[in-house]
């Protein structure tokens, strides 16, 4: 803080207790005992725990970086892409596309992009879907 103070000064902005021997934290140029200084922290919306170190900020909240992941596998998405349901639920982009993906009437499996690819192919008729290999005309 390169500042110098009494024993009786130093005290936490917030509270006004003595921080002689206790730990504290300095922001500003202002010293805070640990308590008041967790209460300015933002708060994880997963486990609503402080964040004290690295906040990750996605769909305009915050989250410790081990608490973000997807609500299927639970894989972290920390740097990894993502997406959020009408729910506002997150999840890996593989299994949004496993849970919201429609299904071929013949096979029932999901019409999903092939490994490394963005896009596939769907055959709607009759209103129904299908997989292009799926697909055959009665």
């Amino acid at each position: 803080m390169d500042q110098v103070f009494h024993v009786d000064c130093f005290i936490c902005m917030t509270c006004n207790c003595k921080l002689r021997g206790k730990p504290f934290y300095a922001v500003d140029k202002k010293a805070y005992c640990e308590p008041c200084y967790v209460n300015t922290l933002e708060t994880c919306n997963i486990c609503s725990k402080p964040i004290m170190e690295r906040i990750l900020r996605a769909t305009g909240k915050a989250y410790h970086p081990h608490c973000f992941t997807c609500v299927v596998c639970h894989r972290s998405l920390d740097g990894i892409p993502f997406t959020v349901d009408a729910s506002n639920h997150i999840h890996c982009i593989e299994d949004f596309h496993k849970k919201f993906a429609p299904r071929c009437s013949v096979c029932k499996e999901a019409i999903m992009p092939a490994p490394g690819q963005e896009e596939t192919v769907r055959i709607v008729a009759l209103d129904r879907d299908f997989h292009v290999q799926c697909y055959r005309c009665e």
